[in-house]
């Protein structure tokens, strides 16, 4: 999944990509209670940024907002006992960096004699972003 964020020829947020590692458990998420389940997205994603214009130098956080259905859970960078643990790949554009992202505590999750650690309902990673000294500001539109 590509989400749009960031496009540096225009200084403002529009196009960059932040991958998510579908197979590394972020979108798919598990329940545990359901055998026989098929795949199919049984998440929605979405990024947010703390900000609507980026400038030189100055970091800026953004968030991806992941959304479960009820009876579902995802998994934390420490799975626990079992599952595999969420990661984010984040693609930007040359000169710009991203910090590992950041998860909030996860939940105590018991599956039988199983304990796994991840989220329910609504789990977040925070990424912190820093551009360039030098933006190009060319082509903005009004």
């Amino acid at each position: 999944m590509a989400l749009a964020l960031f496009d540096a020829s225009r200084g403002r947020l529009f196009a960059a990509s932040i991958l998510l590692a579908a197979l590394c458990g972020t979108v798919a998420p598990s329940n545990a209670g359901s055998p026989g389940m098929t795949g199919g997205q049984v998440s929605e994603a979405r990024l947010v940024s703390a900000v609507r214009e980026v400038a030189p130098s100055t970091p800026f956080w953004i968030g991806l907002r992941i959304d479960l259905p009820a009876g579902w859970h995802t998994y934390w960078s420490n799975p626990g006992d079992s599952g595999v643990p969420s990661q984010v790949d984040v693609r930007l554009p040359a000169g710009f960096a991203a910090e590992p992202p950041s998860w909030p505590r996860p939940a105590r999750i018991t599956e039988g004699p199983i304990v796994v650690y991840g989220y329910k309902d609504l789990a977040w990673a925070l990424i912190r972003v820093t551009p360039p000294e030098v933006l190009a500001t060319t082509n903005r539109p009004h």
